[in-house]
């Protein structure tokens, strides 16, 4: 047995006699004892030199084998590289489709649609075989929505935590955010494309979405236009906002044509273009598809002031849709639902029809909480678009790729807690692309993945996601508003742990309280009668409420001023703990220097531009200018 390094022999260890040994012993012999003695140191030298040469050669062959060996394990890792190069560059990523609906409100889709059943079967079969977000919270509005989307971080990281993109206002998401697009194409090899919304700053260049990541876009930049003229609703319904671009140009897109075209349709036709187009044997696809439905105004100019019609309607789901839904805004919301189902329904087809859809993967979310104004409703929960209640963020998401994601996903709930930046860094889970953001633009969203590749074994399923990847939720927090005066105690925030959510916000309004299902709809019969409006949430009176979720989902007990030591101990820890998270929170806030200054310079670009919007500042950190660009988009027929 060999020994260690610096272990002493044993003491009853005894060397092998040496020649000089043997021969200073035989001094005291005869001759004869002395020429035998002599033979054997002989005979015992000419051995040594034998074993000797024989441990030389012994060590020279090994050294031949070993060098041998490490050259054949050299050249068999290279030809693993080269072999693993060559597998990586033959099998691409999976294709993403990513379709974010516009205030779209909980329990729209999936199994309890309430008056909403049988409006979106295609929807429901995709929920069937996918894995459904049960637990799922986007943000309160369009803009802090897209953010956190597009960014990966809370609205309050990034600065955008109050208002929404307004047209004419010198505003957007700050250039010194990384966002999803940029990384895909950067870390992925994806090709990326954008269709519908964009909704994130427009008054410069530097702020559209080539700019920003993606390699081509169709849409509108505003946040909200009419379905059929593209006409925004602000500034009398003068200004047309559709623009198409590449990296190095944009341009209003002005064909008419193709422009008046309902815009679910539009914006599905023009997906079905790229789908058609897009090389899939050079590069993956990411889709991004923030569609417009189902997003008020309903009305338009021309043949559709009352809306939608059986132009577009089959006559037997018309007539279900006006015996079943009252109120004339929630059928229309209807039919728009029912409408965007079918466009899903074209682009899922297409895709299994090229060969595509078994390699991609495909995510639908809405972007906010239904808005009672617009038709929207979000079931049982309180509150609406625009709140800090449940039902201004708990949203419906899901997420589909039978080919991809494992069989235990499919048709089941995932119950762990979800917010909009989680999706950011689990698409990077799922797609293994190594990403890490750059020093103080940190992920407040938590990557996912892991879970949902063992969901529902090795005991990560747990119906109230106790031992999910996220413990713990800011919903938002109004503070460092430039044009607001908030501070600590006036600052309306909803943060929440596992089980309790603590908020404090403007109550005693309709806004913010549960939708009456009995008297609201007597008012529900004018389609134009007005929009959601984000500032409702600072009128009434500012309270402060602790919620248990799991026993109370639609906040209607308020447990922050009876919980103590004694009574109901594990609200109260709760509230302690919230209390502390909110205000460990606050001197990480970024500032929302937002003023709501209308730039008249604004309006001077869109009229020299045939009333359509466009930047009308100069590109500071981009090459994009005005000019015809090339792209998938090319009016279709």
């Amino acid at each position: 047995m060999s020994k260690k390094a610096g272990t002493p022999l044993p003491t009853t260890y005894n060397a092998m006699p040496t020649a000089v040994n043997y021969a200073q012993r035989g001094a005291h012999e005869d001759e004869k004892t002395k020429s035998l003695r002599r033979m054997l140191v002989q005979s015992s030298l000419a051995l040594l030199m034998l074993v000797a040469l024989l441990f030389v050669y012994h060590e020279i062959e090994n050294d031949k084998t070993m060098s041998s060996a490490k050259s054949s394990t050299k050249s068999s890792s290279s030809s693993s590289k080269s072999s693993s190069k060559s597998s990586a560059a033959s099998t691409s990523n999976p294709n993403v489709l990513f379709i974010y609906v516009d205030d779209m409100g909980y329990d729209s889709i999936g199994v309890n649609q309430y008056d909403l059943h049988g409006m979106t079967p295609f929807i429901n079969s995709l929920i069937d075989d996918g894995l459904f977000l049960n637990n799922y919270y986007a943000q309160e509005s369009c803009t802090p929505s897209r953010t956190s989307l597009m960014t990966g971080r809370y609205p309050v990281s990034t600065g955008s935590q109050y208002y929404v993109v307004q047209p004419a206002v010198s505003w957007g998401l700050s250039l010194t955010e990384t966002l999803l697009p940029q990384v895909l194409k950067d870390f992925g090899g994806y090709a990326t494309y954008g269709i519908g919304k964009w909704h994130l700053g427009h008054h410069s260049p530097d702020y559209l979405p080539t700019a920003r990541g993606f390699d081509q876009f169709f849409g509108y930049l505003t946040g909200e236009i009419h379905y059929w003229s593209k006409l925004i609703s602000n500034y009398g319904s003068y200004y047309h906002d559709m623009v198409y671009m590449d990296e190095s140009c944009y341009s209003p897109y002005t064909n008419k044509s193709d422009e008046t075209k309902y815009s679910t349709y539009l914006y599905g036709g023009k997906a079905l273009q790229v789908i058609g187009q897009h090389d899939f044997s050079e590069k993956p696809m990411f889709m991004y598809l923030p569609f417009q439905a189902v997003h008020d105004p309903f009305d338009d100019l021309y043949d559709w002031t009352t809306g939608l019609n059986t132009s577009f309607i089959d006559e037997g789901t018309y007539n279900e849709i006006l015996d079943r839904i009252p109120g004339s805004t929630r059928q229309q919301y209807a039919f728009s639902l029912h409408l965007l189902d079918s466009t899903i329904k074209n682009i899922v087809e297409k895709m299994t029809e090229i060969g595509q859809m078994d390699n991609t993967l495909l995510f639908l979310a809405s972007d906010n909480g239904g808005c009672y104004n617009a038709g929207g409703r979000n079931g049982e929960l309180r509150g609406c678009k625009g709140t800090l209640f449940e039902g201004g963020f708990k949203v419906n998401a899901f997420m589909y790729g039978p080919s991809i994601l494992p069989t235990a996903t499919q048709g089941v709930n995932y119950t762990n807690m979800f917010h909009v930046s989680d999706w950011f860094p689990t698409l990077l889970g799922l797609l293994n692309i190594d990403y890490t953001p750059a020093s103080g633009h940190a992920f407040d969203g938590i990557d996912h993945s892991s879970y949902i590749k063992e969901w529902n074994s090795n005991g990560y399923y747990d119906e109230n996601g106790m031992d999910g990847p996220r413990q713990h939720l800011v919903y938002n927090i109004y503070y460092n508003v430039d044009a607001e005066d908030f501070n600590e105690t006036s600052a309306a925030f909803a943060v929440r742990n596992i089980r309790y959510k603590l908020v404090r916000t403007h109550v005693d309004n309709d806004y913010t309280s549960w939708y009456n299902y009995t008297t609201a709809l007597d008012e529900d019969d004018d389609i134009s009668r007005g929009t959601c409006i984000e500032s409702y949430v600072n009128t009434g009176t500012l309270a402060t409420m602790l919620f248990d979720l799991w026993e109370d989902p639609n906040e209607t007990t308020n447990l922050y001023y009876t919980c103590n030591e004694t009574s109901n101990a594990l609200a109260y820890a709760a509230k302690l703990e919230l209390e502390q998270y909110f205000d460990d929170r606050l001197p990480s806030i970024a500032a929302d220097t937002y003023t709501g200054e209308t730039e008249k310079a604004a309006m001077t670009t869109w009229k020299k531009n045939d009333q359509y919007i466009l930047p009308w500042e100069r590109a500071v950190t981009s090459s994009l200018s005005l000019c015809t660009p090339t792209t998938f988009f090319e009016p279709s027929t």
